[in-house]
């Protein structure tokens, strides 16, 4: 018996270690879970090919136009390997169809809204969109589940709250929130930052059932 179980232990951690050196899971543990410096390196080079390529505050066309089309060197990198860490890394691709956001921004951009939530980051595309529409001073939040989430594909790596941030224009401040959105934790979370504000725009693409809508449209944000 003892021997048996030792048997089965060694081809458990054998198994453990060539699962780990495959290319998927190690490449998409570059990706999700790169040191320190390694993730320095992926803000420092997306951060400055986007400040220095976007369109300036308020042309809206031109800022769809870009979200759609950006792509990171570090995406073409990535591009040579058969396993992506999520569809489109290293990109702000936004999930939705071109010309239904920007008639949505054509909306906002009328409004300059100063206090938006919206739930369901993924890469980035939308949160990027919204700074064109967005007061100078305005607060914009932003919710997604934490990367361990498997369940959840397109959730993105830690490192990029800090690309996030750096979307803003003039005296905006940008809040990229790690949690579920239905949880009082989350909840707490948001209204800490907007203290005795409401929101002016909240955008829901995060659970895309009916239920999670319900609840989560419930908040007492607006």
């Amino acid at each position: 018996m003892s021997f048996s179980l030792n048997r089965q232990a060694i081809r458990s951690v054998t198994h453990d270690v060539i699962a780990h050196f495959r290319p998927a899971n190690f490449i998409r543990k570059l990706y999700y879970e790169p040191k320190r410096p390694l993730a320095k390196l992926f803000v420092n080079i997306m951060a400055n090919e986007i400040l220095k390529n976007r369109p300036p505050y308020g042309h809206i066309n031109d800022s769809v136009s870009f979200a759609f089309n950006y792509r990171s060197k570090l995406f073409r990198v990535f591009k040579v390997f058969p396993y992506k860490p999520e569809l489109a890394p290293f990109t702000i691709i936004p999930a939705q169809i071109p010309y239904e956001i920007l008639a949505l921004l054509e909306i906002l951009a009328k409004l300059r809204p100063q206090r938006i939530l919206e739930i369901g980051t993924e890469r980035g595309g939308t949160l990027f969109l919204w700074t064109y529409v967005a007061a100078k001073n305005a607060m914009i939040i932003s919710i997604d589940v934490p990367p361990e989430c498997f369940l959840f594909r397109y959730s993105y790596p830690y490192w990029k709250e800090d690309l996030y941030r750096s979307f803003s224009f003039f005296n905006q401040k940008i809040y990229p929130i790690r949690g579920f959105s239905q949880q009082p934790s989350t909840l707490k979370k948001v209204m800490d930052i907007l203290a005795t504000g409401k929101l002016d725009f909240l955008f829901i693409d995060g659970d895309h059932t009916y239920e999670g809508l319900r609840r989560t449209s419930k908040c007492t944000f607006l």
